[in-house]
């Protein structure tokens, strides 16, 4: 991970000395963050505008998935007499379908010396990085055979879909008539990028009960999945019968 400017104004990163030197010190940099682009699943390119006021300036980029950052780009050097520069740095390593926070954060100097009360922060702005692709079901009558369902899953993505799934159907209760969510399956997933996989999981005993109590009805059914690696989420309506 890392260090930020908050952390270097008692360290050394990259040749630059951060004191807490009080004479003849520059007027704090003003920053602006920027929206970022080129988004990817697992990149960004962060942008920002730093007015130098001529001192010498060092910037970077912090960021992480809360407020509280934890990330930093590497600590770039604007030598003194530059006046306002626009500044942009490429993030890589990201978690896909994620949202992250990130701020322009400047302090200016002289020579090679920073001054921590010249610790300039922009704005926080936010980007979501992309989804890399889409977890299929390919066929949507599921037949339960000897208290189990077999659920054929196709992964359509750059990365593999790990997961899980859930089935479910709505039935009515008999001493109410109030419709109930009643479910049938959970199970979990991992399969390659652009491969597929049959999954077979087990029926709850109230899924089986409901549907033995009408082996003629074809029942509508729901399968739900979130998988973790960034893919459009599966909730695809199904049939459910007892084989």
């Amino acid at each position: 991970m890392q260090r930020t400017i908050r952390r270097l104004v008692f360290g050394v990163l990259a040749g630059l000395v951060l004191t807490a030197l009080v004479a003849a010190t520059a007027s704090a940099a003003t920053v602006t963050t920027q929206p970022a682009s080129n988004l990817t699943a697992t990149t960004a390119v962060l942008h920002g505008v730093v007015d130098t006021g001529g001192a010498a300036t060092a910037w970077q980029f912090q960021f992480g998935k809360t407020k509280s950052y934890g990330k930093g780009t590497p600590l770039q050097q604007v030598a003194a007499g530059k006046g306002t520069v626009a500044v942009s740095w490429r993030v890589t390593g990201l978690a896909p379908n994620t949202t992250y926070h990130f701020r322009l954060v400047a302090t200016t100097g002289a020579g090679t010396y920073y001054y921590p009360a010249n610790v300039t922060f922009g704005s926080d702005f936010t980007f979501r990085t992309n989804r890399t692709g889409r977890l299929l079901i390919v066929r949507t009558h599921l037949v339960v055979t000897n208290g189990s369902v077999s659920v054929p899953l196709r992964c359509r993505s750059g990365l593999s879909c790990k997961g899980r799934f859930t089935i479910g159907t709505r039935a009515k209760l008999a001493h109410s008539n109030k419709p109930v969510t009643v479910r049938c399956a959970t199970g979990s997933f991992n399969i390659g990028s652009h491969k597929t996989k049959t999954v077979k999981v087990r029926v709850t005993r109230g899924c089986l009960a409901l549907l033995s109590t009408s082996p003629n009805q074809t029942h509508t059914a729901k399968i739900t999945s979130n998988p973790r690696t960034g893919q459009h989420a599966l909730i695809k309506k199904v049939r459910l019968t007892l084989g």
